[in-house]
């Protein structure tokens, strides 16, 4: 009687429970910024240039796009409920600062975000705040978008005497302000408003009752950032 040959038949869910039990699990993979070596290298570098410096009186800056019906959270159900959304949710985008000596006013930004309207948010929400708070001095952190290193905006830090940390490209990984705009995204998903203006007043009021604790321990991770970047070779972190 002829032997089959090769490996028995084995169903996929025999599979799928087998790999469950050793701890693997089918995930969509999360969007990274693409590095190049050359990307990876400068951001070694700046980490090493940058690891003993005294992050407590750095402003860390940046915009986020805030969606109406944003749906991440996980629940345990017995069947997967269906949300009705619309095909295209409204969203605000925000502008927002952060220190270990407090936070800049939070700024909505109509439209789309140009050179002007970035100079207007800054003369609106930064100089007074920083000023008030660093009267010795300060440094402003921001990344390599357009905007942020138009003429224009050039211009505007160089009228206004604002001192700039140099920002390695790619390296929203290393912006302890990117955790602090996904604990509020988290927040406002909780609390899910119905309409812009209730989304902005939950953005405002979240905003504005931060704990200083909470802000201080992102501001404390920026040498475990960067060791952990000097570590990965200039890969992507996750922290």
């Amino acid at each position: 009687m002829a032997q089959d040959k090769g490996s028995p038949k084995v169903s996929g869910r025999t599979v799928q429970r087998y790999l469950k039990s050793i701890g693997w699990t089918k995930l969509v993979p999360f969007k990274s910024p693409y590095l190049t070596a050359r990307m990876k290298a400068t951001r070694v570098q700046w980490c090493k240039d940058h690891i003993d410096l005294d992050w407590s009186n750095v402003f860390f800056s940046d915009e986020s796009l805030f969606q109406l019906y944003r749906i991440t959270q996980r629940q345990w159900e017995k069947t997967r409920q269906a949300i009705a959304v619309p095909k295209h949710s409204p969203a605000v985008m925000v502008w927002g600062a952060m220190s270990a000596r407090g936070l800049s006013p939070i700024a909505f930004i109509p439209g789309h975000i140009d050179s002007t309207k970035y100079a207007i948010v800054m003369d609106h929400n930064l100089l007074d705040t920083m000023n008030t708070l660093y009267p010795d001095g300060w440094l402003y952190q921001q990344d390599n978008a357009p905007v942020h290193t138009s003429k224009l905006t050039k211009k505007w830090f160089e009228d206004h005497g604002v001192r700039l940390i140099t920002w390695p490209p790619g390296s929203t990984d290393l912006n302890p302000i990117e955790v602090l705009w996904a604990i509020i995204k988290r927040r406002i998903e909780a609390k899910n408003p119905s309409n812009v203006n209730d989304l902005k007043a939950e953005i405002e009021k979240i905003w504005e009752e931060m704990s200083t604790s909470t802000i201080k321990s992102l501001i404390d991770s920026m040498p475990a950032r960067l060791q952990k970047c000097i570590e990965l070779n200039g890969e992507t972190i996750k922290m």
